[in-house]
């Protein structure tokens, strides 16, 4: 086992250990019907993840959420293990946490060092 990947197991334990089971659906349009305007079919990728969830942070003090910022009221920093996923989490993907709310990620960041992925670091908006 090398290092990384003993990084990923230390980090899969302590997201665990704090956080909570999640649910990374991905959904993909099959078909698209040009002369319809609409697509025709379409397939829903689900897996399940732990993540610790936890409110935005701004940097710095006196700063404030406005209209028009890159952070909302209400945005979710949501950390995944990376560990035992089937797919990489990307923008458009939603997470479920246990009380049912629904986050669409809008922002993924990746802690992959020598190839070895160990969390992501994702923005989520209801």
């Amino acid at each position: 086992m090398s290092f990384y990947q003993e990084m990923q197991d230390a980090g899969a334990e302590l997201i665990a250990e704090f956080g909570q089971p999640v649910t990374i659906k991905r959904k993909a349009i099959s078909g698209y019907n040009p002369h319809l305007g609409a697509v025709t079919t379409s397939t829903t990728e689900t897996q399940q993840g732990i993540a610790v969830l936890s409110d935005m942070k701004l940097v710095g003090s006196g700063q404030a959420y406005a209209d028009g910022s890159l952070v909302e009221i209400g945005d979710k920093s949501i950390t995944l293990s990376a560990k035992g996923l089937t797919f990489v989490p990307t923008t458009g993907d939603t997470i479920s946490d246990v009380n049912g709310a629904v986050w669409k990620i809008i922002n993924v960041k990746e802690t992959n060092p020598a190839g070895t992925p160990v969390v992501y670091n994702l923005a989520g908006r209801r």
